[in-house]
């Protein structure tokens, strides 16, 4: 009976180290294999500017890549979840939807390796473990949460800024210039804002061949937004039926701002309705701060 124990033991041992071995091969293996050095000029490009912008990912390429195509899901798979949240989140860094999950699983599990270690020098060992298994399924959760309010609010300050940037449009094609040109000069005065970087991207296109038709079509599908989305159509058409620049432009800021004060009544009327419960309990505090001692010393007398 002893033997056959002694058996039994010795051999879940050598499984659990042939086990244990076959994955530190492989991780290793993974880890530092060479990185992908060919590929078309753009896809080279992409990765070096991910490279620079993480550094987790410059240090675990090869083990985010593979974990990445066990993910299994391409980026047209996902059109209206993290793929497109990071096209249209206003990064410069061109992020695949399964890499951007691969690094931040790896930035989970790291962090939480810090974290378990940290707590279980104090002794908790239990309570290390249940952080650490917080941390490494919360950190990828929040990642992508971070992703979709960085989009919205890239789309907020792309929307606000629109209206008097058409009025500058309109105001120097009145004054002689043409769109494209009035564009350019636009953008130059303040290349820093979101807006401006997403009509940047649009006059590169242009310049690459695109007709400024196609240009349009395309800044309309990275920004899907009612008022781009009219402001992309009536300039078109516009241009097909021979109507002035300036009008349409001068036009679609006006419908603009009138949206945003419309927009604007409507939150304050909600806000209004809103603030009543809060406002009926601070009333009511008040109240009883008032007339507590007045009647608490006739309650006292009552009672006591």
């Amino acid at each position: 009976m002893q033997l056959d124990r002694s058996i039994l033991l010795a051999l879940s041992l050598g499984l659990t180290g042939g086990s244990v071995a076959t994955f530190t091969v492989w991780l290793c293996h993974v880890v530092t294999s060479n990185r992908a050095a060919s590929g078309d000029r753009y896809e080279l490009a992409r990765l070096a500017s991910i490279r620079r912008s993480s550094a987790v990912y410059r240090w675990f390429e090869p083990l985010i890549l593979e974990l990445g195509g066990w993910l299994g899901y391409s980026d047209k798979d996902d059109e209206g979840g993290l793929a497109h949240a990071l096209r249209h989140s206003g990064s410069m860094t061109d992020w695949y939807a399964n890499e951007f999950k691969a690094t931040k699983i790896v930035e989970g599990a790291l962090v939480a390796l810090a974290i378990g270690v940290f707590i279980s020098i104090t002794g908790y060992y239990v309570l290390a473990i249940c952080f650490a298994i917080g941390v490494l399924i919360g950190y990828p959760i929040l990642a992508v949460r971070a992703v979709h309010a960085q989009r919205e609010k890239h789309a907020r300050i792309v929307r606000g800024r629109l209206p008097m940037l058409v009025d500058q449009l309109a105001l120097m094609i009145q004054a002689g210039g043409n769109f494209e040109q009035s564009l350019r000069t636009v953008v130059a005065e303040n290349p820093t804002h979101p807006l401006c970087k997403e009509l940047a991207v649009t006059l590169g296109e242009i310049d690459a061949g695109l007709t400024r038709k196609e240009a349009l079509l395309g800044f309309r599908s990275r920004f899907p937004d009612a008022d781009i989305g009219e402001l992309v159509y009536a300039i078109n058409k516009g241009e097909e039926l021979g109507t002035p620049m300036s009008t349409i432009l001068s036009d679609q800021a006006e419908q603009m701002r009138l949206k945003r004060i419309q927009w604007g009544e409507k939150a304050t009327a909600e806000a209004e309705v809103q603030i009543v419960f809060p406002g009926m309990l601070i009333m009511i505090a008040c109240l009883i701060v008032i007339i507590a001692p007045i009647l608490l010393p006739a309650v006292m007398s009552v009672f006591g």
